[in-house]
Parts: structure tokens; sequence; C-alpha cells
């Protein structure tokens, strides 16, 4: 069952359309001004999924709500295209434009949720070999497969986040015998 909106939930996401709207009026603007060099130097410090993810930055999925539905697919297809050239490979290794469209595609159906600052880590860390190299070609399988690889990373470093620290065992025993000592002995 989908979460109704809280009120302060949908104020911040008025204030975040309208500050954006305020420095990219339009998707053009937006893609212009927003583009893969630029962001690469934006999130450049992060380093982590759990920095990624709590970086509190622009979801794809508002992208689609704030501009036009097909801006997120433009955005993740001009980071295909940015490591499709840097990828040293022949031409014909390379990804064609309709395998970046359908790519880009079937990245944003899976991970519409991410942020701007993850789809940037991700592609960075393509870039670096962080989830293997591309052996003579650019592969969008090859770039799923890492963004669902991210995907766990991310998923486990939120979980390892929200779980707390169990107490340790020299303390947990400390308290025990301490419990001990005071109880009346039968």
């Amino acid at each position: 069952m989908p979460r109704k909106a809280s009120s302060a939930g949908l104020q911040t996401c008025d204030k975040r359309e309208v500050s954006l709207k305020k420095a990219c009026p339009d998707a053009q603007s937006f893609l212009a001004k927003c583009n893969p060099d630029f962001l690469s130097l934006r999130y450049m410090g992060v380093k982590t999924a759990m920095q990624a993810y709590q970086s509190n930055v622009l979801k794809l999925s508002e992208l689609a709500k704030f501009y036009k539905q097909d801006l997120p697919l433009l955005t993740i297809e001009a980071m295909i295209i940015v490591l499709n050239d840097f990828v040293n490979v022949r031409e014909e290794g390379k990804m064609s434009d309709r395998q970046i469209q359908e790519t880009a595609r079937l990245l944003y159906s899976d991970f519409y949720f991410y942020n701007l600052a993850e789809l940037t880590l991700v592609f960075n860390r393509l870039k670096t070999g962080h989830y293997g190299s591309f052996f003579g070609r650019v592969d969008g399988v090859e770039i799923l497969r890492a963004f669902r690889e991210y995907r766990k990373e991310r998923g486990d470093a939120v979980l390892k986040a929200e779980t707390p620290d169990p107490m340790p065992l020299m303390d947990r025993a400390k308290g025990i015998l301490k419990l001990l000592d005071t109880n009346p002995k039968e």
C-alpha cells in the first residue's frame, strides 16, 4: 500500500522544485547545466553508497515530476554517452544509439529512486573499473549489473546505519554478573 505524503514532505518537495526551477527553468536548461561533467565535479567527494544515499539531492523520479517524463532518460543517456566515449574501445565495441536508449530506459525503470549523486557515483565507478573492466566493448548488460551491485551495497549500508550496534559481549557479561550479584540467592 503506498504511503501517504505528509504535508511536511510535500512542502519540502515544493521548495526543491521552486529552487530548482529558479536555476533551471526548463528541461533543456537542466540538461545544459547539469551535464555529466558538471555532475561528476559536483559529486567528486561522494565515495560511498551511504554518502550518496544521504546527499539529499534530486532523485530521477523528481526530474520527471518537476520537468517532463523523459528528462531522467536523457540524463542517464548523457551519462552513458560519456562512459561510451571514456572507455578505450574501438568504434565497433561502443554502444549504438539504440543500445544507449534501451539501457537508459531499463536503468530508469529499475532505479528511478536513485538520486543524482548515486547515479554519478556508479558511473564514476564504472569509469575507474570498480565493477570490472570493459573488455573490447561497452555493454548495457554490464552497466545494469553494476547498478544491481550498487543497489546491494546501498541496501547493506542503509541497513547497517539503521541497525543499532549490539552491546559488546564483555559489557553484556558484566551486566549479567551485576544482576546476579544484586538478586538474592535462594
